[in-house]
């Protein structure tokens, strides 16, 4: 029996997007099982294929790198996979997902003594103590000189980020990540300063890091292996030591500061050229 609805319902089913879907695409990538950790993370690096431009990115991939525990790098480039909208996150053989600080966490709880630590005659203040230099002083620093400068950003952070996708997605994103780090640059000072300061403050932490490093140590407090605090003075160099920025001063900054960047450039040729000759 005919019904109201009848001629309209003949009518909707002759258009085209009733029959979905409406166009199938190929599968571009499978999901492989793995029961190792995965860092979902920003990548690869300026001039590498093994470490990461992404300076907080780079401190995970680092420190798992040093600690010798087998992990799977997947450079995604897209924060909005993650559990908070931000890279870098840790997926664990359960499928956890672990991100920011509750990532060391994490890894201490779960392999202990198998992570690089600071010699048993050094306080753990004191390398909490260089952490807080490191990302209280060297950061801010880092992210005047991806972020601020326009043609740094133009030219070379806003392609690394972002140049996977389309305008005006690119352009949205970009943004959105340019004044997330110029917030957090502005957070850290109570007056407005120049980027000459900002450098400045970093460039006097940096020295006083060369110097508590010393001439003779290979990784900082005289460890075996490098620590966190190795990893994160590294993720926050090595991007700069390796970009190609048009406004290259910061780059050059660190550059006179002989014992660092030859201390950066000794942790590359150890423990990741190899895996970029591999690669």
């Amino acid at each position: 029996m005919a019904t109201p609805l009848a001629p309209l319902r003949g009518l909707i089913s002759q258009l085209p997007f009733t029959n979905l879907p409406l166009k199938v695409y190929p599968v571009t990538s499978a999901k492989t099982p793995s029961n190792s950790l995965r860092l979902y993370c920003y990548g690869p690096g300026f001039n590498d294929n093994v470490t990461s431009f992404d300076p907080t990115s780079l401190r995970w991939l680092s420190f798992l790198t040093f600690a010798g525990i087998d992990f799977q790098v997947e450079y995604c480039n897209e924060p909005l996979m993650a559990p908070n909208n931000r890279l870098p996150f840790l997926m664990t053989p359960t499928n956890e997902c672990i991100a920011d600080d509750a990532i060391y966490d994490y890894l201490v709880r779960t392999y202990g003594d198998q992570l690089p630590t600071v010699p048993t005659d050094t306080r753990p203040a004191s390398a909490f103590a260089l952490l807080t230099l490191i990302d209280t002083h060297v950061k801010p620093a880092v992210q005047h000189y991806f972020w601020y400068d326009e043609a740094n950003y133009r030219e070379q952070i806003s392609v690394a980020y972002t140049g996977q996708h389309q305008w005006p997605i690119r352009w949205v994103e970009a943004t959105a990540l340019r004044k997330q780090n110029q917030r957090e640059v502005a957070l850290q000072f109570t007056d407005t300063v120049s980027g000459e300061e900002i450098y400045e403050r970093a460039l006097h932490t940096l020295r006083d890091l060369a110097s508590y490093l010393g001439e003779q140590d290979t990784y900082f407090f005289g460890a075996a292996r490098p620590t966190l605090v190795d990893a994160a003075l590294f993720a926050y160099l090595f991007p700069v030591l390796t970009s190609t920025m048009p406004n290259s001063t910061f780059k050059e900054l660190v550059k006179n500061i002989p014992r660092l960047s030859n201390y950066i450039r000794a942790l590359w040729d150890q423990w990741f050229r190899k895996r970029e000759e591999a690669a």
